[in-house]
């Protein structure tokens, strides 16, 4: 059970765990060295970090929450560092560059830059006159630069994952959300109840198109009903293709009336559009209300047995 836990667990619960444990291995040594030669104050230090990162490491682990957390550990990590050259001065300051990229896998870019600007100018304030001049400039060069790439790169994998998860959730021809999409939407709506209406769409005669005019006439009829199906749709609701030829609208916050008013629309915008030049498609529509107590699923499948034929 535990091993099917952990595969679970996000990107982001990942880092935060990682963080934590190799920031807590990173300064045990540290702290047994300098209990044993009584240098108490960056022992004290490095005893609230280890034990703070410590009850972060088992918060996480066990409630699997990140977003108050990870601002809880960039605010441990932009002290620590600070606290820490403070007391023991410029052999400290190596510290900062690995808190410094491990906090903008934390919070927002933009966040991020103004922690490693303050953290910077703090550290640059405290060891002006404790370095030379070209010690100096090395650590402000190396720094920017290396907030500059990590803001780079982190900025180019936030990118290429969030293409990725689109990608996932959207059908690839005509851009609605896929069946993945959809499951994901019946599991969130088990827990929270909250949607009101669906209207379940299906097209007629896509394998009639398949079989005379060609698969490619098939997707270009689909992908022009989908796009004239968005027209339609209010903030919020989305349009879901759940298998070759059906698809659902959801969630609609209205009751049945609301949802045969919608039916209509797009009935007549169908009725009026070519959505293919040789063959006019009918589409047979359903809706449901959903009930209370009743699954999301049970309320997609009362559309699809409601269903009727706008010719």
């Amino acid at each position: 059970m535990s091993t099917v836990q952990l595969i679970q667990r996000s990107t982001r619960e990942w880092v935060i765990l990682g963080i934590c444990l190799a920031t807590m291995l990173g300064l045990t040594p540290f702290l047994i060295h300098r209990v044993l030669t009584s240098d108490w104050p960056i022992a004290t230090l490095d005893a609230v970090a280890v034990s703070s990162l410590t009850l972060m490491f088992a918060y996480v682990y066990k409630t699997r929450k990140v977003e108050k957390a990870s601002l809880i550990l960039a605010f441990i990590l932009v002290s620590g560092q600070i606290t820490s050259v403070a007391l023991k001065g410029p052999e400290q300051v190596l510290w900062s560059f690995p808190c410094a990229i491990a906090m903008y896998y934390l919070a927002r870019i933009q966040w991020a830059m103004i922690a490693a600007c303050i953290t910077g100018l703090s550290i640059f304030i405290m060891i002006h006159d404790q370095v030379s001049g070209t010690k100096l400039a090395s650590f402000a060069i190396s720094f920017l630069a290396s907030n500059v790439f990590t803001a780079l790169f982190v900025s180019r994998n936030q990118m290429q994952q969030q293409q990725l998860e689109e990608l996932s959730y959207k059908d690839p021809l005509t851009a609605c959300y896929n069946r993945r999409s959809f499951e994901q939407a019946v599991q969130e709506d088990n827990a929270n109840q909250s949607i009101r209406s669906v209207i379940l769409l299906e097209l007629d005669d896509i394998e009639k198109i398949n079989a005379q005019f060609g698969h490619l006439a098939g997707d270009e009829a689909l992908i022009n009903f989908c796009e004239l199906a968005r027209t339609q749709l209010y903030q919020g609701e989305k349009l879901y293709r759940i298998s070759r030829s059906k698809f659902v609208i959801m969630p609609v916050p209205c009751d049945l009336e609301g949802c045969s008013q919608l039916s209509k629309r797009l009935q007549q915008l169908i009725q009026h559009s070519q959505l293919h030049q040789e063959n006019p498609l009918d589409i047979t529509i359903g809706i449901a209300e959903q009930q209370d107590g009743e699954s999301l699923r049970a309320c997609v499948r009362r559309a699809d047995e409601n269903k009727y034929n706008t010719k």
